[in-house]
């Protein structure tokens, strides 16, 4: 078992060499091997038009600093000229159970972090061994562990993160609803899918410690998954199996600041909890101190209920 994927290690240095500033002398493209990480280090900051933002957005940025280099890339089988290596990257970490890259930009190079330190959780263990002997395919694991981490995966999302068309996606996905793997909510364009009852864990395994008794049901989740700034999902990220109350209301604070109006169905897809007991035991006190405003402030339960931060970002 390699210590980092084939794939997102390749990436970060194929990256590296097409895309480095060869105006540049005396820097070298650099490969430092830790016992806990690799960095990849390339001299230069990121080709014009390309920002920080779009990469860690998993965005497919095409833009080249030396076209020739990636060129040759591409024809010899190393690369794709279509963008879409980082979401890949990225995917590949995450199947692996290891944390997503770490990408730093500063005027003078660009440095890719891969650290090989497991992120499996117990509640990871669990859906793996709820897998048993399933034949699955790696593009099938990844649609059902997605689908387990994020509470939902629809097309556009495990295009992005398999590299397959619009077909096969949907092919695949089709496949492990027919198998009973996971369960389709049909909303047109934005249909998505979820866990089938049979993987979802029981709800008596999930910690229930300061999420305010919220009970798991992947089920409920809504269509529209919408989009939050990486320093939001990071501090979502790291609010752990037992996040303390402040911890969670300051992480609700940065979503709805994050957006223009929130439902509370919004808001649990996003901390992966169901919207049972949110709005009573953590919004409405929000509310209350000043930290949210509601959209409908004279009608607290209004089915079309909303919320954002009194603070902007």
């Amino acid at each position: 078992m390699p210590e980092y994927p084939d794939f997102a290690w390749r990436e970060a240095v194929h990256n590296a060499v097409a895309h480095r500033d060869y105006a540049i002398q005396g820097a070298g493209t650099e490969i430092w091997m830790f016992e806990n990480r690799m960095e990849v280090v390339s001299a230069g900051a990121f080709p014009e038009g390309v920002t920080l933002e779009e990469v860690l957005r998993l965005e497919r940025v095409h833009r080249s600093r030396n076209p020739r280099i990636v060129r040759v890339l591409v024809d010899l089988g190393y690369a794709k000229d279509q963008g879409e290596g980082i979401p890949r990257m990225f995917a590949e970490m995450e199947d692996a159970f290891l944390p997503r890259p770490d990408v730093k930009v500063t005027e003078s190079q660009v440095v890719v972090t891969l650290r090989n330190t497991p992120t499996l959780t117990d509640s990871d263990r669990r859906f793996v061994a709820g897998l048993g002997d399933t034949e699955l395919s790696r593009h099938d694991f990844r649609a059902l562990l997605m689908a387990h981490r994020h509470g939902q995966v629809d097309n556009a999302e495990l295009r992005s993160a398999t590299g397959l068309d619009t077909l096969g996606a949907s092919q695949l996905l089709r496949g492990l609803r027919d198998r009973e793997l996971l369960t389709l909510h049909s909303h047109g364009a934005a249909s998505y899918y979820t866990l089938s009852p049979a993987l979802c864990e029981p709800v008596g395994q999930r910690s229930r410690a300061d999420r305010g008794g919220f009970d798991s049901d992947r089920g409920e989740f809504g269509s529209d998954r919408g989009e939050l700034p990486m320093d939001v999902w990071s501090m979502i990220s790291r609010l752990g199996s037992r996040p303390r109350k402040e911890r969670l209301r300051a992480a609700i604070e940065a979503i709805c600041a994050a957006r223009t109006w929130t439902t509370s169905a919004e808001i649990a897809r996003f901390l992966r909890f169901s919207q049972r007991n949110l709005s009573s035991r953590h919004l409405a006190p929000m509310v209350e101190a000043g930290q949210l405003a509601r959209r409908y402030p004279d009608s607290p339960n209004h089915p079309a209920q909303a919320y954002r931060a009194t603070t902007a970002r």
